[in-house]
């Protein structure tokens, strides 16, 4: 053989070597079934931009306006099947409107459960916010979510009550 025959043949086995890997040849091992949860893959929430985030000490929720979001969270038991954290629901007041409104603060408790694959990522996949003061106007004391690789987005609205029509009579 000679010397730029092996020359070449080298450099085509170098790239060879690389493209297979190394050594061991990554396509030789055997890789998990798809949808399969990995224990090492963090859990996370993705925010309205798409990103993914651990133990989040923040969160928007209305990712149409930023106007509402959780804010100085403490989580437990992230990563598990659920995990809890408290801290606090900021909304807008919209009064006078919502462009020269203020913001209002809510101590809550927040449930993140439904772990699945969003991507190449575990993540939650719904989250419940609880008030554990008072009533938030327009939500009540409960408001859920659920939760994607584009963010939360509210379910579960309270349905408006509405008064019910007296007649003349009395009768309902």
């Amino acid at each position: 053989m000679s010397g730029s025959t092996r020359v070449r043949l080298t450099c085509l086995l170098a790239v060879a070597t690389i493209l297979l890997g190394g050594c061991g040849g990554q396509a030789l091992q055997t890789s998990k079934p798809p949808g399969t949860i990995s224990p090492t893959q963090s859990t996370v929430i993705f925010d309205c931009g798409g990103s993914p985030h651990v133990e989040p000490t923040e969160l928007v929720l209305a990712c149409a306006d930023a106007g509402d979001e959780l804010a100085h969270l403490h989580w437990h038991g992230w990563g598990d099947a659920s995990a809890t954290a408290t801290g606090s629901l900021i909304v807008e007041t919209c009064v006078p409107s919502c462009v020269a409104g203020g913001t209002k603060s809510y101590s809550v408790a927040v449930t993140v459960r439904g772990l699945g694959l969003e991507g190449t990522h575990v993540a939650y996949r719904q989250l419940v916010v609880i008030s554990l003061s008072r009533a938030v106007p327009g939500f009540g004391r409960r408001l859920r979510y659920s939760l994607s690789a584009t963010g939360p987005a509210i379910t579960g609205l309270p349905t408006p009550v509405t008064p019910t029509a007296v007649s003349s009579n009395g009768a309902q």
